[in-house]
This record gives structure tokens, C-alpha cells and sequence, in this order.
């Protein structure tokens, strides 16, 4: 089940209450075949480090 909104309404949601509690940086590790990573891309997150077969991913809030 791909392009179906769900994976940008969860993002949506998560950045909405990481903001309500006064933090400013989202950390997620994704492998790097995975294909939500384009979604992680398009939300505004940045590779951050390469570890081997995933990267870890921030995002300032």
C-alpha cells in the first residue's frame, strides 16, 4: 500500500507534537532502499550520517 497519504499524515503528526514540547530536532535512522526515504527527503530531513546499509536522518523543527 504505497501513495495512500499515510506516511505524510504520520510525519504531520509527529512534527506537530515534537513542536508542542519545545523541541526542535527530529533523528531517524531509514535503510537506505527503503522507499519512504524520498518521503523523509521531501518533509525537509538531511542525511546526516551513512551506516553502511541505512542512514541516519535530522530534521531542525
Amino acid at each position: 500500500m504505497t501513495g495512500k497519504g499515510i506516511g505524510t499524515y504520520v510525519l504531520f503528526l509527529i512534527e506537530k507534537q515534537v513542536s508542542e514540547t519545545n523541541k526542535n530536532t527530529i533523528q531517524l535512522t531509514v535503510f537506505k532502499d527503503n522507499p519512504a526515504k524520498k518521503l523523509y527527503q521531501k518533509f525537509g530531513y538531511r542525511a546526516l550520517k551513512d551506516k553502511g546499509d541505512s542512514i541516519l536522518m535530522k530534521k531542525e523543527i
